[in-house]
């Protein structure tokens, strides 16, 4: 039976980590997303010395065309996502009445 996979974002510290650790400690195959993919990559080489099963990809929540990209190539590679947590945080600048989804 092939590994079930999660995504989390907001991976940096907090909530994120502890999220990441535990649906490792589970048994999954977790990929902590971040804009920057070499930040990314230092939190996730942080877990692994922790004993964390996990992946760096890219992926900015802000920007469509990430979102679009990231999870076909995660869906591509592994299968379908069965977890998706977001505990990534964003700092609103304008009232989300007049946020349009671009």
């Amino acid at each position: 039976m092939a590994s079930r996979i999660a995504r989390v974002t907001g991976t940096k510290r907090g909530r994120g980590f502890a999220v990441c650790r535990q649906l490792a400690e589970a048994g999954m195959q977790v990929y902590l997303s971040s804009r920057e993919l070499s930040e990314g990559e230092r939190a996730a080489h942080e877990r692994q010395q922790q004993g964390v099963r996990v992946t760096a990809v890219q992926l900015d929540g802000s920007r469509p065309e990430s979102v679009t990209h990231c999870f076909p190539s995660l869906q591509q590679q592994n299968g379908d996502i069965d977890v998706l947590v977001n505990t990534a945080g964003v700092y609103p600048t304008t009232p989300s009445i007049q946020v349009s989804e671009q």
